[in-house]
């Protein structure tokens, strides 16, 4: 465990620092995902959604045709890796709040597009999403997705608020 962590002290699990060679993933405006993206064919990679958040969240895929697809839900300071293609979108909403495959439904929360190809799935390889409000300790996410992703207006604006409370902002 890391001392000294504030964030830490609240939860009772081991905080998932990235290995040396992980990327914490930039974390993108849910709304542009769920709206106007889709997945398309890309190479394999692999995630790591870690949930930030003091309730639980859902984790939803962007299909080929740009609906919802339900993947899994993360309790409060849990973890999962999921398999993925550096081309599919990710969203996180609030549990319960988006259970439709309708676009624009509830309470979105973060996107995430992978960067890291990971062929073979090994998950000291894996990107790491951070779903919530950054701690200031968390490494900065790298800011070469907003050139492949195309742009700035794709970026949370929640990335860049850190410890700033639970606002709600996309």
């Amino acid at each position: 465990m890391v001392c000294g962590n504030s964030l830490e002290s609240s939860y009772s699990w081991r905080w998932p620092w990235p290995a040396s060679s992980a990327v914490v993933l930039l974390q993108l405006n849910p709304t542009v995902l769920d709206t106007t993206y889709q997945s398309s064919i890309g190479a394999a990679a692999l995630i790591q959604f870690v949930n930030l958040e003091p309730f639980a969240v859902d984790i939803y895929w962007i299909n080929y045709t740009g609906d919802r697809v339900s993947h899994h839900t993360i309790a409060i300071g849990g973890s999962y890796f999921q398999g993925t293609f550096i081309t599919h979108p990710w969203i996180a909403a609030e549990f319960g709040s988006g259970d439709t495959p309708t676009q624009g439904t509830g309470l979105l929360l973060d996107g995430f597009l992978a960067q890291t190809v990971n062929l073979n799935q090994t998950t000291a390889l894996a990107d790491i999403a951070y779903i919530g409000l950054l701690p200031s300790s968390v490494p900065e996410p790298s800011v070469l997705l907003l050139s492949l992703a195309g742009g700035a207006a794709l970026v949370s604006t929640r990335s860049r608020k850190k410890n700033a409370g639970s606002a709600r902002t996309a």
